[in-house]
């Protein structure tokens, strides 16, 4: 589903000279459960200088400074879910490459990205939970070697397309947007309850004010990042407090049984958590 091959070719061919300074770091994990592929992967980079391979699992905060350090974001993906990578890859204000299918085109358009044409095939095997004959897309190579090209040559270009995919990550994937989203949509549940009147909503939850009050309550709050025995720890740190605090990497929160959180208290955590 996510196409290293075809990435890996893509790349291959678009920067053959091996001088030009450009690296494709590759990241994976389980590569075990799939011993034959792994194989065939590993001699399809054997050759090629240019391409990292990191096949291991490693810490959240190290895996967005591993992003955050990176000059752009590609993806030749056959299917995808959400895209979450893309997305903060894209509020960090990097230039996305990615297949304009899926749920990624949800938040991505020919402004704030570089879409990959493609077409839609059936699969001839079955794929995990993919089944044989339903259909997915298949990336077109050339566009994609020519996105990787033009990414590379074009600074202004560059510029333009992160700027923009920051600005619409910030607009429409923000937290007072999803939990508005989230709320319309649980009033109009409610409102189509076969219990009628009971089941409205009868509380309105103030948003904004819950915000503000968490804004406030963060910011009397340092948060320190733990520092790892690598580079990726103290890039967080360091670009936590050199950057906004609308690019800077976030550590991860885990909230326990956040379901327990009823009303308010669970917008307050969530929102949190999302921070």
């Amino acid at each position: 589903r996510k196409n290293p091959l075809g990435l890996i070719d893509a790349f291959t061919k678009a920067f053959n000279n091996s001088h030009e300074a450009v690296t494709l770091v590759l990241k994976s994990i389980n590569s075990h459960c799939y011993p034959q592929q792994a194989i065939t992967l590993q001699e399809r980079i054997s050759n090629n200088l240019n391409i990292v391979w990191i096949n291991k699992h490693i810490p959240k905060d190290q895996l967005i400074a591993l992003e955050y350090a990176s000059d752009s974001y590609i993806s030749m993906h056959r299917s995808e879910g959400l895209g979450l990578d893309m997305a903060r890859m894209m509020l960090f204000a990097k230039p996305v490459i990615a297949t304009g299918y899926g749920g990624n085109t949800d938040f991505m358009n020919s402004e704030n990205s570089l879409l990959i044409k493609y077409n839609l095939q059936p699969l001839k095997d079955t794929c995990g939970p993919y089944e044989k004959g339903t259909v997915w897309a298949e990336p077109d190579m050339n566009h994609a070697i020519g996105l990787m090209r033009l990414a590379y040559n074009k600074k202004s270009l560059r510029e333009k397309i992160s700027k923009k995919a920051q600005e619409s990550i910030q607009e429409n994937l923000n937290p007072s947007v999803t939990i508005r989203q989230i709320t319309d949509r649980l009033q109009e549940i409610f409102a189509k309850s076969p219990r009628g009147e009971e089941a409205q909503v009868t509380t309105e939850i103030n948003i904004d004010e819950i915000m503000r009050r968490i804004k406030n309550e963060l910011a009397q709050k340092k948060i320190v990042p733990q520092q790892g025995d690598n580079g990726f720890s103290n890039l967080i740190a360091k670009e936590q407090v050199t950057t906004s605090p609308s690019t800077a990497p976030r550590r991860e929160v885990h909230i326990n049984d956040l379901l327990k959180y009823p009303g308010e208290d669970f917008i307050r955590e969530a929102y949190k958590m999302i921070l």
